[in-house]
Formats: structure tokens, sequence, C-alpha cells
């Protein structure tokens, strides 16, 4: 595509039909413009639940963490359904980005949203170790989300991925 056609995949992004919008936004993970990411991320909050969802697949495409973790934050229903689209998906990429945000010295917030995710959004059993390593010296908040992610996994049985 060249990039009058990413100029005109950010017009269609915000058009009045629907379809118009989920066309266009499903296109903008092929690009690596900071202009797509914001048209993708802007699509997170579309009234339209096909929007939302090419604009998750969009975002995953381009390895989009930040953006995603904010949406299903949302306590409303679009906060759900974005993550029940990310535990769908499950890329293994974004598995290891969340663990390795565990295991690092990010913000205490970023390290509490990984282990809610991987417990609980993604369930992904060989986070248990990165989950478990979190040291009661830490951050309690940080301990009790990291405890109670590992304990959803293990009351699961410890099932594969």
């Amino acid at each position: 595509m060249t990039p009058k056609d990413l100029q005109d995949l950010l017009r269609d992004a915000v058009s009045p039909d629907w379809q118009t919008r989920v066309a266009a936004v499903a296109g903008l993970g092929a690009y690596e413009a900071p202009e797509a990411a914001l048209a993708a991320e802007r699509a997170l909050r579309d009234a339209d639940l096909a929007v939302v969802e090419a604009a998750v697949a969009a975002l995953l495409a381009r390895g989009a963490v930040q953006p995603l973790v904010e949406s299903m934050k949302q306590q409303d229903g679009v906060g759900e359904f974005v993550a029940d689209l990310v535990a769908d998906a499950h890329p293994a990429w974004l598995t290891d980005r969340l663990i390795a945000c565990m295991e690092s010295d990010e913000p205490v917030r970023a390290r509490i949203d990984a282990a809610d995710i991987l417990g609980f959004v993604l369930e992904a059993q060989r986070s248990l170790p990165a989950l478990l390593s979190v040291s009661e010296a830490e951050d309690p908040a940080l301990v009790a989300a990291a405890t109670a992610a590992a304990n959803h996994l293990v009351a699961l049985g410890r099932r594969d991925e």
C-alpha cells in the first residue's frame, strides 16, 4: 500500500458507516506509522464492537501492549470484550512481554497489570514461576496481585497453554 492508502484508512477509520470503519481499522495493523497506531487505539473506544474487534487485531498485529492493557482495565463491557479477544488470540509474544514486565523494575502499576492479565485473562501457566517469584519485600499490592494470579492458575489445575 502507498502512503495515500494509509491516509484513506485514517479517514475511513472515523467514517459514520461501521462497516467502513471495520475495514479501515483492520488495515491499520499493517502500518508502523504512529498515526496508524493512534487511530487503532481510538478505535478501541468505538461504539460498535466489530470496530473494537478490528482494533484489537490491528494492535496485536503491531505488538502494541499498553493500549490493550488500558482498554482491558475499563470497568465496562468493552474492557471485558477486549480481554476476551486478547485471551482468544493469546499470542505467545504477549505472554513473554508480560512475564518480562513481571521480572523487571517497571513501575508497580505496570507489574500489577501484567500479573492480572497473565493470571486472569491469558491464564498463562508458564507465567507461574514469574508470579511466584514476587518477593514479600515488594509492594504489598503487587504481592497481592501476583499471589491472586498464581492461586488462580494453580486452581485451574495447571492445564497446558
